[in-house]
């Protein structure tokens, strides 16, 4: 019998979307749907708690439930199960990359886990249906971005913090360059990127610009195409000094390809002229035919829409 409160008993197709997560880590679906339904969230809890003892946890505190829940209260039991789940559970599989196909910022560590071969599972977050704003996904990435990096028991967030990881737990082919000169160099565009162009233009920012400022469409592009083309003017100066290599710096793809391609693919996506930008356009169009970036491409997705 169903200790539930008010309310009909939960169906299996009704369980909330927050309990796929507890699925993924334990892999026991019919009992964490048995113990949900039967509102025995204790049991749950302890089923979790079982499964990450194996990989080297300290014995996990008694988390107590109480024995009948409203139905209110169900989401919030489980994602109290979850959030303590999220941050020390080691995953069965292999790193996951939780992103968006057309995300800028997904796009870049897709081509550094090309670039060093590293096998991973792409798991899709719709930000345009909003999927990075639900409590689960939360309780992976507090900022409600993508990416989201799952490393075992280890989450993280935000492209380079990510790239950063990854360049020094597989520290071949390097990303971020050693030598002192060229790593101040490659980190100048990287940031001229991440921190003058793409958060001006990022989708949040759009839809604010919109939804609150009450700009329309024509000016929302004009928006977007004003911090391209200023953008574009600083990062192209910064390429030309440094020769007609055919990566952003040098012979070897670093950091900064990964940044540079995703970034103007998006302007081209937008209709934003870009050509004036000889430099910047001749990295691009090098990388984009190259296999390893060809594999990070948003129409190689497995979310990808036309």
């Amino acid at each position: 019998m169903s200790v539930l409160g008010p309310g009909p008993p939960l169906q299996g197709h009704a369980l909330p979307s927050c309990v796929a997560p507890l699925v993924l880590c334990t892999g026991e679906a019919s009992a964490i749907r048995a113990g949900i339904c039967g509102g025995d969230f204790q049991a749950v809890f302890d089923l979790v708690a079982m499964q990450a003892s194996p990989h080297g946890f300290a014995p996990v505190p008694r988390q107590r439930f109480p024995g009948r829940l409203t139905r209110g209260a169900v989401r919030d039991a489980i994602l109290a199960i979850l959030r303590w789940a999220a941050p020390r559970f080691r995953s069965k599989s292999k790193m996951q990359l939780l992103g968006f196909y057309n995300s800028s910022t997904s796009y870049r560590v897709r081509i550094a886990l090309a670039l060093k071969g590293i096998a991973h599972e792409i798991r899709p977050v719709n930000i345009r249906a909003r999927e990075h704003h639900s409590a689960e996904y939360e309780a992976l990435n507090p900022s409600r971005n993508v990416p989201t990096l799952v490393d075992g028991s280890m989450t993280l967030g935000q492209s380079l913090a990510i790239i950063d990881y990854l360049d020094t737990k597989f520290p071949t082919p390097r990303l971020i360059p050693e030598d002192p000169e060229l790593r101040a160099h490659v980190l100048e565009f990287v940031l001229l990127i991440a921190c003058d162009i793409h958060p001006l233009n990022n989708l949040r920012v759009l839809r604010y610009l919109k939804s609150k400022i009450g700009a329309n469409d024509a000016q929302r592009d004009a928006w977007y195409a004003h911090w391209i083309a200023e953008g574009f003017a600083s990062a192209e100066q910064l390429l030309q000094r440094h020769g007609g290599s055919p990566f952003a710096f040098g012979a070897q793809p670093t950091l900064a390809d990964c940044c540079l391609v995703p970034q103007v693919a998006n302007a081209l996506r937008t209709g934003c002229p870009t050509e004036e930008f000889e430099r910047l356009m001749a990295v691009y169009r090098y990388c984009t035919r190259l296999p390893t970036f060809e594999l990070a491409a948003p129409n190689r997705q497995p979310d990808f829409v036309e």
